[in-house]
């Protein structure tokens, strides 16, 4: 969605009606795209002038702040001098700088340091998107650090927070498995390169030694074995679905990453998985009460249709869409029979987080239309 038709794209949302209060960010990578391409390297002082009147323009038009997802490429290619630029054209308009992090394993601590110093830089509230670490080595230990960290930046005033869900497992594309350089140019260039028995061969020896700018999500989910192909977007491959990728390759006959290569490679679009990396110590319980920085998030999105015209009909229309799985029952999950199944305890402050954060920042995510803020849950 370019900056410029932000206007439309709420005009439409509220013409063709939408059950839950709404507001967007508008991406700190759809600037850089806008001038940069898919290229990876660094904007010119002209360029980054061009990519802060972008960011300008929508927060003008109504965006909430900008946002990063500095997992996946192109927006992985962004520096923190850049993001601490573009980000200063929303602070004034009183932007919030929301991210999903640069990584959420061994780094977690550095990559949450990141984006503090972001937000304290360009002078913005800090959020950081679904907060955890997926990284068994640090499960139970490196959540601590986080929260000092967070709480060490809340001391020095620093308006800095975090949301979370309640699952053991993320979803994402299965293109997050390859390094991130081999994505420079887009998805066509991606598939040149898997076709390459050379570059194919430098990838794999990257998940073993890993890739600088590249978050090892294989590692993050303990393997081949905690990935799970949900939508292969290829009839051929459909009957791969709901397989770990070690399970696939073996039925292949291929090292498993040639088999997730070549998944990607056959998606008519983009090729989604689950990736079981979380523990529920991180996510529930004790840990969830005492980390008390957080809200609950539920990934999913407000598409239009597509007789609309206002959307990407690339990305939207013409897709078989599936919903993220953690798009409904997030809050089901903390605050009733997925707690109660669990054994976890619900604290009376679980709902307050449902309707308005401790630090009186405002959200949004449960979905009845009926909630508003500062009002209690039924």
């Amino acid at each position: 969605m370019p900056a410029s038709r932000i206007p439309e794209y709420f005009a439409t949302l509220e013409r063709q009606g939408i059950s839950i209060n709404f507001g967007t960010y508008f991406s700190e990578t759809q600037a850089r795209v806008a001038v940069l391409g898919r290229s990876a390297r660094a904007p010119s002082a002209a360029e980054l002038d061009r990519m802060r009147a972008i960011m300008d323009t929508a927060m003008r038009a109504g965006a909430m702040g900008m946002s990063t997802a500095l997992i996946y490429p192109p927006s992985s290619y962004a520096t923190t001098a850049e993001l601490v630029e573009v980000a200063k054209a929303a602070a004034p308009l009183g932007g919030i700088y929301a991210s999903h992090i640069r990584g959420e394993g061994k780094e977690v601590v550095q990559a949450v340091g990141e984006a503090i110093a972001i937000g304290e830089r360009a002078g913005m509230p800090v959020e950081v998107f679904h907060l955890k670490v997926a990284y068994q080595p640090g499960w139970g230990i490196l959540m601590d650090s986080v929260r000092a960290e967070i709480e060490a930046a809340r001391a020095r005033g620093v308006d800095v927070a975090a949301d979370m869900y309640v699952y053991t497992a993320g979803g994402t594309g299965l293109e997050a498995t390859i390094p991130s350089w081999a994505h420079e140019g887009g998805a066509d260039s991606l598939r040149a390169r898997l076709a390459n028995p050379a570059i194919r061969a430098r990838l794999k020896n990257e998940i073993t030694t890993g890739s600088p700018g590249w978050w090892n999500i294989i590692e993050a989910a303990g393997g081949w074995d905690g990935i799970v192909l949900v939508n292969a977007r290829n009839p051929a491959n459909k009957k791969y679905e709901n397989k770990t990728i070690a399970q696939i390759a073996k039925e292949m006959g291929k090292d498993p990453a040639d088999a997730a290569f070549d998944l990607v490679s056959q998606g008519q679009e983009r090729v989604m998985a689950i990736y079981h990396s979380k523990p529920r110590r991180d996510s529930r319980g004790e840990l969830g009460r005492r980390h008390h920085l957080r809200s609950r998030s539920t990934p999913g999105q407000s598409d239009l249709r597509e007789s609309d015209g206002v959307c990407d009909r690339d990305r939207v229309g013409a897709r078989e869409w599936q919903d993220h799985h953690r798009s409904r029952p997030t809050h089901r999950g903390k605050n009733g029979t997925g707690a109660a199944r669990a054994g976890v305890r619900v604290y009376p402050e679980h709902r307050q987080h449902l309707s308005i954060r401790f630090d009186g920042r405002c959200y949004y995510y449960f979905p009845y239309d009926r909630l508003r803020p500062n009002t209690a849950l039924p």
